[in-house]
């Protein structure tokens, strides 16, 4: 809570560095699988080999990706739906213009239209008290901070898919 409130309050420049996109993003599967693995909840991951390394802020990056990793853990434990199997997938692509584009997709409990217009605002939370309603603020404001978007589709029912697109730096 007191590191997303720093993260909140605090305008931070991007620290660039050389990085592989794909590390972060196995380095996030690897760090949340136990928890997956706890409440049956199955990760698969889809990387695009073709990206290899690029200068971009890795903690910003690792620190957006864990959070929507782990809301979409939690959307598959709280769905109710016993005869699915949850799943989640985690993908990078790269895209045209120097844009590095990872995909979170769960088949969990999915969200209203109510709770899509809400999810970017302060203390807003679907997770009662587990949760501080921090987590996507502080996600929203680091990836634009670092020249990206955030976008999210989901269907009450079927899941969510979170879309992080970032620009890159070329390796110098």
């Amino acid at each position: 809570l007191v590191a997303d409130l720093l993260s909140y309050s605090k305008e931070r420049e991007p620290e660039y560095q050389n990085c592989s996109p794909n590390d972060i993003a196995q380095d996030v599967c690897e760090l949340m699988e136990a928890k997956a693995a706890e409440n049956g909840v199955e990760i698969f991951r889809e990387f695009d080999t073709s990206i290899g390394d690029v200068s971009m802020d890795p903690d910003a990056i690792h620190r957006s990706l864990l959070n929507l990793v782990s809301n979409a853990i939690d959307a598959c434990i709280y769905d109710l739906d016993m005869t699915k199997e949850h799943q989640i997938l985690v993908k990078t692509k790269r895209e045209e213009k120097n844009i590095i584009r990872f995909d979170v997709k769960d088949n969990g409990v999915g969200m209203s239209d109510e709770v899509k217009k809400k999810l970017f605002t302060a203390f807003f939370s679907t997770k009662g008290g587990r949760g501080t309603g921090l987590g996507l603020l502080v996600t929203q404001k680091l990836i634009q901070e670092h020249g990206g978007t955030i976008k999210v589709s989901s269907r009450q029912g079927k899941g969510s898919t979170f879309i992080m697109r970032l620009p890159y730096r070329k390796v110098s």
